[in-house]
């Protein structure tokens, strides 16, 4: 994670948004994992719904518009996605859930380096300082 260019704007491979689509996942988690230690009343969780066949992929030039039919016909749809993310949601319910990382309808392990605590904090304080920033707080 790159703090001090977090929107990427001097990034080397910044036309490829599926790199920055990644990294906007690896905060969420991390933001999630932070969140969840501090807000007891609030059950805070990740989830990765599964390979998708949406338009995700569809913004990426040409190679975005070729492979989005391909995605469509191999990977589950969004409807599919939807009833994984509401099965975890009443799994977290059920079972009192928190700081999870589930990969489709199971707890897992995400990217090592999304456990990484001084970056989560780090990722947090530069959340809020931009939220104060533009006064959305």
């Amino acid at each position: 994670m790159n703090f001090k260019d977090i929107n990427y704007e001097n990034e080397k491979f910044r036309g490829f948004t599926s790199l920055f689509y990644s990294r906007s996942k690896m905060a969420q988690i991390m933001w999630s994992y932070y969140r969840s230690k501090s807000l007891d009343e609030i059950k805070i969780n990740s989830i990765h719904p599964g390979l998708l066949g949406s338009n995700v992929i569809f913004e990426n030039g040409i190679f975005g518009k070729l492979l989005t039919p391909l995605f469509k016909l191999f990977f589950r749809s969004s409807k599919e996605g939807a009833k994984n993310i509401l099965y975890v949601i009443e799994k977290v319910n059920n079972e009192n859930l928190t700081g999870k990382y589930f990969d489709e309808r199971k707890i897992s392990d995400s990217h090592e380096y999304s456990y990484n605590e001084e970056d989560q904090k780090e990722l947090f304080d530069l959340s809020k300082k931009l939220l104060l920033d533009r006064k959305i707080f």
